[in-house]
């Protein structure tokens, strides 16, 4: 198996169905994970996270056995897998043993850096090793999908009052800004007005 081009398929996948409704997603998610139990025996598991529209979601997948800790992560830029994708979208692999990643890691950083020459990785490198703390919590699932639905909702009750959605982003952002409170929150009381 051709680890390196499997986990780029993959990764290309994840990246091109970001925002569609279908499977696909899923199905790359598991067949990643899968290649990485495979390659890494001591793989643990992944946190993605995905910026649309400026706002985070996070999807973390831990398959933990007798109680181990990840000792080592792995860190993958995805805005390097192609144009659109934000800058802070990025999925972390977990491994319980120190090091089980050094390859795969000089591996990618090797392939990254011929098929962008010169470039520097400007201010974000598409791998880091050992650069991510393990979760606190090693539970699986979504962190910040209600949040963004319930933005969603405030903009677009502002552009049923008339508002352009680009100028109802920038009201729901200011105004959250002006009452001190996180975006999510103000939104979720302009909803209950």
């Amino acid at each position: 198996m051709d680890l390196l081009s499997a986990l780029a398929s993959h990764l290309r996948g994840l990246v091109d169905n970001l925002s569609t409704e279908d499977d696909t997603l899923t199905d790359s998610l598991q067949a990643l994970s899968s290649l990485l139990e495979t390659a890494v025996s001591c793989y643990l598991g992944f946190r993605l996270t995905l910026v649309i529209d400026g706002w985070p979601i996070t999807l973390t997948e831990f398959s933990v056995v007798d109680g181990e800790r990840p000792a080592t992560s792995l860190r993958l830029n995805l805005s390097n897998q192609g144009s659109g994708v934000d800058p802070d979208s990025q999925i972390v692999l977990y491994a319980a043993n120190p090091g089980a990643f050094v390859d795969l890691a000089a591996d990618i950083d090797y392939l990254h850096r011929q098929g962008h020459p010169g470039d520097g990785y400007g201010s974000r490198p598409a791998v880091a090793l050992d650069i991510d703390l393990p979760p606190i919590t090693l539970v699986s699932g979504f962190l910040g999908l209600t949040e963004y639905e319930t933005v969603n909702r405030a903009i677009g009750m502002l552009i049923q009052r008339g508002q352009e959605p680009v100028e109802a982003r920038a009201t729901l952002h200011r105004d959250a800004r002006a009452s001190g409170l996180a975006v999510h929150l103000y939104a979720d009381q302009l909803l209950d007005r």
